[in-house]
């Protein structure tokens, strides 16, 4: 078992780090998963009144991109609290079942 990896904002400075927590609750609202570009996984843009994305990096059009979980939540260790970004496969820990 892969302890989950998570993302960490503090003091301005990004922390990637791996921890036993708890998540006591997760910040925004639904959906808690993205569509993203299948090669690089950046950001996808929709054309109006069609079934592709273009890549906004990559630049390709995408038919089928991947869906992957992309959310902020609060955790909490024996420690303290930690507001955290979720991403790709942590979310599939964290959840128990892929994004799609």
């Amino acid at each position: 078992y892969e302890r989950p990896r998570f993302f960490c904002w503090q003091s301005r400075q990004a922390k990637v780090f791996s921890t036993v927590a708890e998540v006591e609750e997760i910040i925004g609202t639904e959906p808690i998963y993205k569509q993203v570009c299948p090669e690089c996984k950046a950001k996808l843009d929709k054309f109006e009144n069609e079934n592709f994305y273009r890549c906004s990096k990559c630049k390709d059009i995408v038919r089928t991109p991947d869906v992957v979980y992309s959310f902020t939540c609060k955790i909490f260790d024996v420690s303290r609290y930690f507001y955290v970004h979720v991403w790709g496969q942590t979310g599939v820990q964290l959840v128990g079942m892929e994004a799609a």
